[in-house]
């Protein structure tokens, strides 16, 4: 059944997308010029779409009515598909409140009233007067565009039927398909180019010329939202916010045409799969991501405990690996595989690093693991650098203290012979080696501190104590060191940003997850 379509100039509550009267309607080949060019050509109309309800999305989806929900993109991409992206610009209510809320903190974005603007219409203007009008030039956003255009949209990557290129296919949620059907011709038209439409279940699928009928066979066998590892992995990640994607990373090494070294190659086909979402709070913005299946990834065993929350309150930037001297060791075995697999420029490569070793009276890796530890900190202050100061910044390693000791001996000696001066500070204490910039610093960070009481901190990195790796950036003390050099216009934006979290773990063999945050003043 055809819906009577909304007026373009009024928020419209989002609704259930009917499908074609009569069941899934039969494939539908675009009639245009035929032109050769392959995907790259018929490509044009598909990603401008996309781009329509993706692009500038996170601004409009903010600030339309709560309403949420609706098949998504999944249920209509077969099920063998080896790569995936989604943007939703109608995602849950409490993404919809939590983002009203994290965006209303921006200036920018708080005096625009984009409450009163809708995105994709502003955005296709944009790109018309950016081409002169391009494959849009006859394109009316309000007739053509506004009626048909749903919220959903995603692209996906399918195994190549013939050849050796994956089969790419677009999904467009639309609202009425008549409409859409004449408006993704008319697109066609204008690009020159030629693409199989197909329309099921309130989504229009477009593939390149000749593809059509591979991908409704494939999608007749199982769905994506069927495929057991997608929805596992989709279930790991959690919310999954206005945009996300997925990728079986070891099935997309097999389409690489012999484009990586047979190292890297060795590294891919140990990558399993992977899973990411971009989502709200509101208190920050999220990029939030799981791996799994990944025979190349192995939690590491005997890790101490991030002591990141011990470090100064007044800690600007800070960096925390636990079980560094363990990721020496997996680092230098791969270094040494991709060595061997390049040959004769690998074995020079190699040789370098031997001598340079020899000349500090240092043997790596074994050294290398000494100096990072099982548990590394390095952390940075707030501070003025103008008027000549040294920069302060330090390391807190849990280690053989007294071979820390030892080996920065050696190095300093090995300045010393070449007329220069170590500038750094350090002692050994227990297990527990110190190294920074300036005597004063050192004695700080041989204190306990309270960065851990910080609320800026555990917004930016929750758990941190739990996670392997962790960076943690205050953009409020960092921020003396470079505001009056952004431009006054872009000054205001730059302030309202508090800080930078970032989180990874190896949870079990194979699954890790990853977390990237930007915190709001």
């Amino acid at each position: 059944m055809t819906q009577t379509p909304p007026d373009p100039g009024q928020p419209q509550p989002w609704q259930p997308p009917q499908p074609p009267a009569g069941g899934d309607a039969p494939q539908m080949t675009v009639p245009a010029k035929p032109k050769k060019g392959g995907v790259a050509r018929w490509l044009v109309p598909a990603v401008v779409l996309a781009g329509l309800a993706g692009m500038g999305g996170a601004g409009y989806y903010a600030y339309t009515a709560l309403a949420g929900g609706g098949d998504q993109p999944s249920m209509v991409i077969p099920g063998n598909a080896i790569g995936y992206l989604r943007i939703d610009t109608n995602p849950s209510v409490l993404q919809q409140i939590t983002s009203v809320r994290f965006l209303s903190k921006f200036p920018e974005i708080k005096d625009a009233g984009l409450g009163d603007v809708d995105w994709r219409k502003r955005m296709i203007e944009q790109l018309k007067k950016s081409n002169d009008g391009g494959t849009l030039k006859s394109v009316d956003y309000d007739k053509d565009i506004a009626p048909w255009l749903g919220d959903k949209v995603a692209v996906a990557a399918l195994p190549p039927a013939s050849g050796d290129q994956p089969t790419v296919v677009v999904a467009l949620q639309v609202k009425d398909e008549a409409k859409a059907r004449a408006s993704i011709e008319k697109l066609s038209k204008d690009a020159g180019s030629q693409s199989d439409v197909t329309f099921r279940d309130g989504y229009a699928l477009i593939t390149e010329k000749g593809k059509g009928a591979g991908v409704a066979a494939a999608l007749e066998k199982g769905s994506l939202a069927t495929n057991k590892n997608f929805t596992a992995d989709m279930d790991e990640l959690g919310e999954q916010g206005v945009f996300s994607g997925w990728a079986d990373l070891r099935s997309i090494t097999k389409f690489s045409n012999g484009s990586t070294t047979a190292g890297a190659q060795n590294q891919l086909d140990k990558a399993g799969r992977a899973a990411f979402a971009l989502r709200f709070n509101a208190d920050y913005i999220e990029l939030a991501g799981v791996g799994r299946g990944a025979s190349g990834v192995k939690k590491l065993s005997g890790t101490e405990a991030s002591q990141i929350g011990t470090l100064p309150l007044d800690t600007a930037a800070a960096l925390s690996i636990s079980g560094a001297d363990q990721v020496v060791d997996q680092v230098w075995k791969g270094f040494i595989d991709n060595s061997a697999s390049l040959g004769t420029q690998g074995d020079s490569i190699k040789g370098q690093i031997d001598q340079m070793a020899q000349q500090f009276g240092i043997k790596l890796p074994d050294d290398l693991k000494t100096l990072l530890g099982k548990r590394l900190l390095i952390a940075l202050p707030e501070q003025d650098m103008s008027g000549g100061n040294t920069p302060q910044v330090g390391l807190k390693v849990t280690t053989d203290a007294q071979k820390a000791e030892e080996i920065i001996g050696k190095l300093e000696q090995v300045a010393s012979g070449q007329g220069q001066e170590s500038p750094l500070k350090h002692k050994a204490n227990g297990q527990t080696f110190y190294l920074a910039t300036t005597q004063g610093y050192l004695d700080e960070l041989s204190k306990d501190g309270k960065l851990g009481d910080s609320a800026t901190f555990k917004l930016a990195v929750p758990n941190a104590g739990d996670e392997q790796f962790t960076a943690y950036f205050d953009l409020d003390k960092l921020g003396k060191l470079y505001v009056e050099q952004v431009p006054t216009d872009q000054r205001e934006f730059v302030k309202s940003l508090r800080a930078i979290g970032v989180s990874a773990s190896v949870k079990e063999d194979g699954n890790s997850t990853f977390s990237l945050r930007i915190v709001s003043n």
